[in-house]
């Protein structure tokens, strides 16, 4: 203190300068390093007891001579005694603990900061810790302590699926799935279909989503013939002609089975990749949905199969009456669901206006309520249902007979906020200007929405 070199300040003694705090720490071997952040770490986690600030406690941390990039979760937020803890055992790292119990103790801890993150939809921040946490546990993780690998592992896969990182959520659910019973697996199963579907890998995705659904109950054939389709057409009729439009909304309300919306579920995160590839067990499975809605209760999720299953009545049976009972059945699905949800009202509404609505209503009507559901998605950052929304809205402007010129104007000022996510979308909008531009003769440059590399009808073609 005399020299210069530390300050008081009440019972703490800090560095006096940056840079001699620096020279502190970088005169240390990287074993000394390690021992101090341990100690610090374990000092801090041992005597949680509340929250702080983190930018309060990471500057005396960088008085003691820690170095900015040892807290990963402090200064730009709030954090906690105990995610500062962890900053400080990850730095160490697990190979400097050789006791069983301390990596146990260490993997909570990060397992308890990871949580918390999550609860703020921090989701990098809660990866890092998750992964962390992990480490802690090693190779032998469920051996050691199954609940807290499964906690941990589960954590980072749907942070993973929040952050849009597919290869990681394949990483931590095929783990998952080798190591875990069936049915405490299923919320990893969900995640990991809808990110094969997302890759384009939908026969992946339906394959492994057909299997989920045969263990929950379902019998659903791996080739469905046409006589399987209609019989199963029939028999969903059948058991539906004994419930009342109201009593079938009512079972909105009911307590439903964990397992029963499991399985619904892992239909739902099959569901876009049956219909991008016209699968001829679409059909199929909608009537199982439906079925097995009936006898046990009808989540929100439900609603697109019910939808689904009016738009078959019309395109396999012909029953456009029907098909027009199961549309005004989804949407009360819906508003009498008392789980609301935004982004699957939006997805059922999309589906039912380009199937059923389609049938009953103008074109011009149902664009106008698909740039709805696109204003909609945009606000809750559904970009992917944006996008399909705003597509089919052309298409119906497009052959409702709308002037060219400013359907693509319009069309390309919406695009623009979100062109890095609307490659496929804008290759098929500016085919189907150019296919109506063949009928029609009318002079459109409908290649300026997309890039400079397509020049011609057949390069877009080639390219879509």
């Amino acid at each position: 203190v005399e020299t210069g070199i530390l300050d008081r300040a009440a019972t703490i003694v800090i560095f006096s300068h940056d840079l001699i705090q620096q020279a502190a720490y970088e005169s240390m071997s990287p074993d000394e390093r390690k021992s101090l952040h341990l100690r610090i770490g374990y000092f801090l986690g041992s005597s949680v007891d509340g929250s702080l600030a983190v930018e309060s406690v990471s500057k005396v941390f960088g008085r003691l001579g820690l170095k900015d990039q040892v807290v990963h979760a402090g200064r730009n937020m709030t954090s906690t005694h105990l995610s500062i803890a962890c900053d400080q055992v990850n730095s160490a790292g697990p190979d400097s603990i050789c006791d069983e119990n301390m990596l146990i103790k260490f993997a909570t801890w990060n397992l308890q900061a990871a949580q918390s993150f999550s609860r703020q939809s921090n989701f990098s921040a809660a990866l890092y810790y998750y992964s962390n946490g992990i480490a802690f546990l090693g190779q032998g993780c469920w051996h050691l302590n199954y609940l807290l690998s499964f906690e941990l592992y589960q954590g980072a896969a749907l942070s993973s699926f929040a952050l849009g990182e597919a290869e990681r959520v394949e990483e931590y659910a095929e783990k998952i799935i080798a190591r875990v019973p069936f049915k405490e697996s299923l919320t990893v199963q969900h995640l990991l279909l809808k990110t094969l579907g997302l890759a384009d890998r939908h026969e992946e995705s339906i394959s492994r989503g057909i299997d989920a659904l045969n263990r929950l109950g379902f019998h659903i054939p791996p080739v469905p013939s046409n006589e399987s389709i209609m019989i199963a057409m029939a028999s969903t009729a059948d058991m539906a002609s004994q419930y009342s439009s109201d009593q079938i909304s009512s079972l909105c309300r009911q307590t439903k089975d964990d397992s029963a919306y499991a399985a619904v579920k892992i239909v739902d995160s099959i569901f876009a990749s049956l219909y991008d590839t016209s699968s001829p067990l679409f059909p199929l499975i909608a009537c199982e949905v439906v079925k097995f809605s009936l006898r046990n209760s009808c989540c929100l999720e439900a609603a697109m199969c019910f939808a689904t299953y009016g738009f078959f009545r019309i395109y396999l049976a012909d029953d456009y009456s029907g098909g027009k009972y199961w549309s005004d059945l989804a949407r009360k699905i819906i508003l009498c669901n008392p789980n609301k949800n935004k982004s699957s009202e939006c997805r059922c509404e999309i589906l039912l206006l380009n199937t059923i609505d389609a049938y009953f209503d103008s074109p011009t009507n149902v664009a106008s309520k698909l740039i709805t559901c696109y204003n909609d998605s945009m606000k809750i950052g559904q970009v992917d249902i944006a996008m399909a929304s705003l597509f089919q809205a052309w298409r119906c402007r497009l052959f409702g007979g709308h002037n060219l010129s400013l359907i693509l104007q319009s069309f390309g000022d919406r695009l623009e906020p979100i062109a890095k996510e609307t490659k496929w979308v804008s290759k098929y909008m500016a085919l189907d200007a150019a296919i109506l531009k063949g009928l029609t003769g009318k002079d459109i440059d409908c290649y300026s929405i997309y890039d400079e590399s397509i020049s011609c009808l057949d390069d877009l073609i080639s390219e879509a």
